[in-house]
């Protein structure tokens, strides 16, 4: 089995499956074989990121932000310096991820927490970009929206870990 660590301080954690079945790559992926993989979920501090493999600490990992909102605040205040230390830490994993519950739907509405989401995602993108982290958005309004997500976020660390050997 393979243990994924998520941090204590999540507010909204995954839920993980208790198996994942993955691609066997002892043959060609034509031949569509798979083997199922288990995972042990525990919950301890991170001092990076929000999910990692305890196989593999610093290979991959996942930060996870709720919604614009908290990219918002995380990126125009005077809270920035905070998640931009948080960025730079999560740059020196091996393969970063910033993971964004949305769609670029969500995101370019004006609503009453974020003003200009022109400004905010352009700075935002602009911080990933100079850190060389990978954006990924997952809707995550339906309680199958979150089950994929944890299944996508899974399946990276995972998958990460095991051809990056």
């Amino acid at each position: 089995y393979l243990t994924i660590i998520r941090d204590t301080r999540e507010k909204r954690p995954l839920s993980f499956p208790k198996h994942l079945s993955i691609w066997d790559d002892k043959y060609p992926p034509g031949r569509k074989k798979t083997m199922k993989v288990e995972l042990n979920v525990i919950d301890q501090r991170l001092d990076v990121g929000d999910y990692q493999l305890g196989e593999d600490p610093m290979g991959v990992v996942i930060e996870r932000k709720a919604s614009l909102q908290e990219i918002s605040k995380n990126c125009i205040t005077k809270d920035n310096k905070r998640f931009i230390n948080a960025l730079d830490k999560l740059a020196k994993a091996r393969q970063p991820y910033l993971m964004v519950e949305g769609t670029p739907t969500n995101f370019m509405a004006y609503n009453r927490y974020v003003d200009c989401p022109e400004v905010v995602l352009d700075m935002f993108i602009k911080l990933l970009t100079e850190r060389n982290i990978q954006l990924i958005m997952m809707p995550t309004g339906a309680k199958a929206h979150r089950n994929a997500f944890a299944n996508w976020v899974a399946r990276l660390l995972v998958n990460g870990y095991r051809w990056s050997n």
